[in-house]
């Protein structure tokens, strides 16, 4: 069975290190995946894509087409011949809108169309809300599957071995915050509005942003505590990651944190309140430990190669499907 994968590689790290992830994953399986790359950003990009994709379909054979984000998806359902079944992710962001790009707005109803015309074999969300808002009518081929997190990327190393590599202070307490401060939907203002909360505030908070993947892993064990306060998620994968480096959590209650965290000691659930998330960073950094996060991901088989388990699943289920329709 060879798998395409359909994602955009717009931003100066290439695809999304999410999707990354799940082509390696699916790789290390023995599955036959190849990557066709989109760049070029606005509708102008996505529309060109279309005629190079086709292109390459003429040239190179896939049996099914996997496809992230809903505007890559809708370049592929318009590009792909019809004999070729098309699986597409929604990631978040194409289902809820955004801060930043918010319902009313073109490129959100054009990520959306989709779901809202049909036209693929099968859909995957990252959480039960997201498919909540999938229309009715589209349900049955929805599956809700997170991402998975790699623990071979992501794992326990000694904070002062993840504070050298990076050049951070050696004493002191570190809240990490990992999202782009200037995106209005990752909320960051909540997280300064509550560090001015606590009182004789000593804390070191450090914003990377942007970052290279393969460094998140020091990030996560140098700092003492992440902060999520978003307003808005489907499935976070920083949650994961930072799960599997048993680093501490302070999350608002977005998208399917409150499942994946549960009752981890050391992580957090909190309103948006700078208050209420100013008292949950005091009581994780109180807890003066390390989370356990990592044994609660082992439990949700949230590692990567079970998730590969399921999205190859998924694939067979779609190619049967397909090639019985044929038959008929």
């Amino acid at each position: 069975m060879k798998i395409l994968f359909v994602a955009s590689a717009n931003n100066q790290f290439g695809p999304a290190p999410f999707v990354v992830s799940q082509f390696e994953s699916l790789k290390s399986r023995a599955i036959d995946v190849s990557w066709f790359l989109i760049k070029g950003k606005g509708l102008a990009g996505y529309l060109k894509a279309i005629f190079y994709l086709r292109r390459y379909l003429r040239d190179n054979h896939a049996d099914l087409i996997h496809a992230h984000y809903g505007l890559s998806g809708l370049a592929a359902r318009l590009a792909k011949p019809k004999r070729i079944p098309l699986v597409v992710s929604l990631m978040g962001s194409d289902l809820t809108g955004c801060i930043s790009r918010p319902k009313w707005s073109f490129e959100y109803w054009l990520s959306r169309m989709n779901s809202l015309l049909g036209g693929m074999d099968r859909v995957i969300v990252k959480s039960q809300n997201l498919q909540n808002l999938i229309p009715e009518r589209f349900r049955h081929k929805t599956e809700i599957v997170p991402n998975g997190v790699n623990f071979k990327e992501f794992y326990p190393i000694e904070q002062k071995e993840a504070r050298e590599k990076l050049g951070l202070p050696a004493i002191g307490e570190i809240v990490l915050f990992l999202g782009n401060p200037r995106d209005s939907n990752k909320n960051f203002d909540l997280l300064k509005e509550a560090l001015l909360v606590l009182p004789e505030n000593k804390l070191k908070l450090i914003a990377p942003y942007p970052v290279d993947h393969q460094m998140v892993l020091f990030y996560l064990n140098a700092a003492d505590l992440l902060v999520l306060p978003s307003l808005l998620e489907g499935s976070p994968n920083v949650i994961k990651e930072a799960m599997a480096c048993n680093c501490p959590i302070v999350a608002t209650d977005v998208g399917d944190v409150k499942w994946v965290m549960g009752d981890t000691n050391g992580c957090f659930l909190a309103s948006f309140s700078p208050d209420d998330v100013a008292a949950k960073i005091k009581m994780a950094l109180d807890y003066k430990k390390r989370a356990k996060g990592r044994e609660r991901l082992i439990e949700l088989s949230l590692d990567s190669e079970s998730i590969a388990r399921r999205i190859v699943e998924i694939y067979e289920s779609v190619v049967k499907k397909v090639v019985n329709q044929k038959g008929k």
